[in-house]
Formats: C-alpha cells, structure tokens, sequence
C-alpha cells in the first residue's frame, strides 16, 4: 500500500480496510516515500505488517509477500500487535 495515492490517502486505504470484515485480517505491505514518523506511526498501529520506504529496488518485497501468502492465516492472527521491528528504512 503506498501511503500517497492519486486519489486519497493510504492511511484511509487502511482504516477502511480495518472497519472492514472481509477485510480486516488481509496483510497490508506499507511501501512508500514517505519519511514522517508520525505517519508510518499511524499505519503500524493500524495493523500494517511491514513498512518499507520506497526506493527503486523491489527485490526485497517478493520474499516478504511471499512469507505474507504462506504465512497469512498466523500473521492476520496477529495484526493488531504492532511492532516496531517491521519498520524498516532503505
């Protein structure tokens, strides 16, 4: 989920996508420019499993979406736990 969309914030990408039962338990892959704290503060409260900072590489993204697919029924289990160490900075 990039955080700047065209038509809207990410942020309320996720908070509808929280309010949401058929959504609320999808993994969400925060990657985007932004650099405030304050915002990706917001989304890893929201649940977000992993936020990167966008840069040109994407080869990193494959594997962590994968581990999201295979694992996706214990991580939903836990996306309401926030945790720092998914933050991570190019």
């Amino acid at each position: 989920l990039d955080l700047h969309l065209p038509a809207g914030s990410g942020e309320g990408v996720m908070e509808m996508m929280r309010a949401d039962t058929r959504l609320c338990r999808v993994p969400v892959v925060v990657y985007s420019g932004t650099t405030d704290n304050d915002t990706i503060d917001s989304v890893m409260g929201m649940g977000a499993h992993f936020v990167r900072k966008a840069d040109d590489d994407w080869t990193h993204l494959r594997p962590l979406i994968q581990k999201l697919i295979l694992d996706g029924r214990r991580l939903s289990n836990t996306a309401t736990a926030a945790s720092p160490s998914r933050r991570q900075s190019a």
